[in-house]
Parts: structure tokens; sequence; C-alpha cells
């Protein structure tokens, strides 16, 4: 899951990742949505605030 690389026509054209244990997917996810539905740049795609859930069992 994390780094994750996206491709665009075999050429790597975004890379993230995230510490966070179990808020990985959900920091990863983001950045990503973020680069790629609404065109943030890295920096500003990883400087978003977050909110996750948290399961307590």
């Amino acid at each position: 899951m994390t780094p994750t690389i996206v491709y665009l026509n075999g050429e790597p054209m975004a890379l993230t990742g995230s510490p966070g244990g179990g808020r990985i997917p959900e920091y990863v996810a983001q950045s990503l949505v973020a680069m790629l539905a609404f065109k943030a740049n890295p920096a500003a795609a990883v400087a978003l605030p977050h909110a996750v859930h948290e399961q307590r069992h």
C-alpha cells in the first residue's frame, strides 16, 4: 500500500505514501484523489487535513 506509484501510459506520474498504521489506506486514497481528480500538486495533496473513522473494539 505504501509507497504507492501511479503509472500513466507506462510512465510514473504520481508517488505517494504514508506512515500511520491503520490509517494508511485513508491517507493514501485522499492524496491520490486530490492529485488525480482535483489536480492538486503533491505538496497541496499531502497538506490536506485528514478525517478518518477509527473503529474501536
